[in-house]
């Protein structure tokens, strides 16, 4: 149903690319806008559209940023960071180059709110942001916007203060990058309206030193829990033929887009150990190294990066549970459409995935960190037939907090009162 309009709404949603869970959690809210009447646009920067299960209209790749120039500058960021540090692959951005030819585009200029979401990778610079002139609502994909560079702050505090001898950096330096790029984020209008996808992020942001005085509120991340429920069409036996495994084993799910990610701690695998009166198996999707496979002891299945949301949606209906022991995540999309495919899932207390996971309910979630109780909390559901039965119906049930028309319609009341301010 079509929500009734004061005034048409013009909203453009920048991300950098159509595939990962902040454009998944950004096409999805644009989707669920259209549908309320808004005239959005979701203008992204590189990767194919089809990693998204997006089939809404105004979908637009950027032809500036498709046209190669979109390869040069993220290498050139990451390269300066590398020497800078000299660590390869840091979850650092510098926030300093952009698309010189961004700020023409008409879309910019005939919108009337500019909604950013995950603007790393080159897409757009700080000065950028500063200069668009428009009413702008950033929604905090990871803990970028307010802190010094990082994505994640990890156990370092000093977004709170003050930057600089930044642990990620390596330096020991009291005025460094860390402390250049937080300097010029407070050159950002003081007006953009800030956007939490989870309570644990939006606590986080009001403590930092650049968001302290902002507005900063909190709309639940979204996913659509409708895709996800099986339509009875293949049987989960049908389903652990295709992916060639066992059809009798409790299937372990475990995944991300990247597996060796400090922040996602999936070193655990390797700590659970084989036992001759259980038949378990771990299945894997996302990019994962030699080294944390030769490092597993169980038997295992990895699947590698599954783009595809309707391939994605067939690995989690063939598992039995989950596990998602990240240390420091802002929502935890994995977790919630895991539980809208009806799987009980194991976490740690921390961050967003505590507030997706109802313990012992939906899941468990254990003390952070604690190693040994999560693989007990695991091992007590691969036990236990019933109790994963029960927790997946709950999980099910639960994952409707998370549609996406809800996250768009508190989005729209965010949009009137930035434009009627």
């Amino acid at each position: 149903m079509t929500d009734s309009l004061a005034q048409p709404i013009r909203v453009l949603h920048l991300n950098a690319g159509a595939c990962g869970g902040a454009a998944l959690g950004a096409v999805g809210l644009h989707e669920s806008l259209l549908d309320l009447g808004v005239t959005s646009t979701f203008l992204y920067g590189n990767g194919p559209r089809e990693c998204t299960i997006s089939s809404a209209e105004r979908m637009i790749q950027s032809q500036i940023l498709s046209a190669g120039i979109e390869k040069v500058l993220p290498r050139f960021e990451t390269g300066l960071v590398r020497i800078l540090s000299g660590r390869r692959g840091l979850p650092f951005s510098l926030g300093q180059v952009g698309n010189p030819l961004f700020q023409r585009r008409a879309l910019l200029q005939n919108s009337d709110i500019i909604h950013l979401h995950w603007v790393n990778g080159s897409m757009l610079s700080l000065r950028q942001i500063a200069a668009f002139n428009k009413p702008v609502v950033w929604t905090l994909r990871d803990e970028w916007p307010y802190t010094g560079g990082c994505h994640y702050a990890g156990e370092c505090q000093k977004f709170e203060m003050k930057c600089g001898q930044c642990p990620m950096l390596n330096s020991h330096r009291s005025y460094d990058l860390s402390t250049f790029i937080q300097r010029q984020k407070t050159r950002l209008p003081e007006d953009i309206r800030y956007v939490g996808i989870s309570d644990w992020i939006t606590q986080r942001a009001k403590r930092s030193s650049l968001l302290r005085t902002a507005t900063v509120t909190t709309i639940l991340n979204a996913i659509n829990p409708s895709f996800f429920e099986s339509d009875g069409s293949t049987e989960r036996g049908e389903l652990r033929r295709r992916l060639q495994l066992p059809e009798k084993a409790t299937i372990l799910l475990a995944g991300a887009l990247d597996l060796d990610s400090p922040f996602k701690g999936y070193e655990i695998l390797q700590h659970i150990k084989p036992d001759a009166r259980r038949d378990l198996h771990l299945l894997t999707f996302g990019s994962i190294s030699d080294d944390l496979k030769d490092s597993i002891s169980i038997p295992a299945t990895h699947l590698g990066p599954v783009l595809q949301q309707m391939e994605l949606k067939e690995v989690y209906r063939a598992a039995d549970l989950f596990l998602a022991p990240s240390h420091q995540e802002s929502f935890g999309k994995t977790l919630a459409e895991a539980a809208a495919c009806g799987l009980p899932t194991v976490c740690y207390d921390v961050g967003g995935p505590a507030e997706i996971v109802i313990h012992e309910q939906t899941g468990f979630k254990a003390e952070p960190f604690n190693t040994d109780q999560v693989i007990a909390y695991c091992m007590q559901l691969v036990d236990d037939v019933g109790l994963r039965t029960r927790m997946g119906h709950d999980a099910r049930r639960q994952s409707v907090r998370f549609k996406p028309a809800r996250a768009a319609k508190e989005y729209l009341q965010l949009y009137r009162e930035v434009l009627n301010r």
